[in-house]
């Protein structure tokens, strides 16, 4: 999912709107990779079990 969205757009942004200022360990980027994996793991189509009669 990461992977569609282009990194340059990314850094460009953040350079835009200063997300990274008074930031020194923890970067927008390296947030946005995380908050993107825990969202694949907790989604709800890993949460279906199908019904069997």
């Amino acid at each position: 999912m990461i992977k569609l969205i282009p990194r340059h757009l990314i850094i460009k942004c953040v350079d835009i709107y200063k997300a990274d200022k008074h930031c020194s360990a923890y970067k927008t980027y390296d947030q946005l990779v995380s908050l993107f994996h825990l969202w694949s793991v907790l989604s709800p189509h890993h949460l279906y079990v199908p019904y069997n009669d």
